[in-house]
């Protein structure tokens, strides 16, 4: 929860620049409204998870969010609505787990003994520093290709044994360089 949620009790019009309406409206006690918002769907998921226990219904809107993440920061937030009804006993909740999560000690959590016999866990990840490099060197062998494509396309069908020839050293070059 990265900023307190906002009063549910406090009706907005568009027209109204977010001051409270007439008092005359009713709130819908079913309406969603966004109670926090998360980073990732795993963690509104978890969020979900924790309110689920507490007997609180939630949703998790995240494929609007899904939808456009090529775009970095243009995307909309994972969204954690509930009912209105809820909203207080659910902000309660989401607040209590994460003061009764911070005084967890896993040096003191019992995960038990490993059976007999049973081979050890490997792990096959690739260190992230590899992965980077790996994506460096495949960028970089994406870029002689593309540009390679452009002279291709520039001097003709002529120009294509003296560019493949040049393409390929290039993106040898590229792929070992470090």
């Amino acid at each position: 929860m990265d900023a307190p949620p906002p009063n549910p009790e406090t009706p907005r019009t568009a027209g109204d620049g977010g001051k409270q309406a007439a008092s005359s409206r009713t709130l819908d006690p079913d309406q969603l409204i966004t109670l926090t918002t998360a980073r990732t769907e795993f963690e509104g998921s978890l969020r979900r998870a924790v309110l689920a226990d507490a007997g609180i219904e939630a949703r998790v809107f995240a494929s609007s969010a899904n939808a456009l993440q090529w775009e970095g920061g243009y995307t909309d937030p994972i969204k954690i609505q509930v009912r209105r009804a809820d909203f207080a006993r659910a902000a309660e909740v989401l607040r209590k787990n994460k003061q009764d999560s911070v005084d967890l000690d896993w040096a003191e959590v019992d995960v038990g003994e490993m059976e007999p016999g049973a081979p050890p866990v490997m792990f096959d990840r690739v260190p992230f520093w590899e992965r980077r490099a790996r994506r460096a060197r495949f960028a970089k062998v994406g870029f002689v290709l593309m540009m390679a494509t452009l002279l291709l396309g520039m001097l003709g069908a002529q120009a294509a044994a003296p560019i493949a020839l040049f393409t390929s050293a290039a993106a040898l070059s590229a792929w070992y360089s470090k």
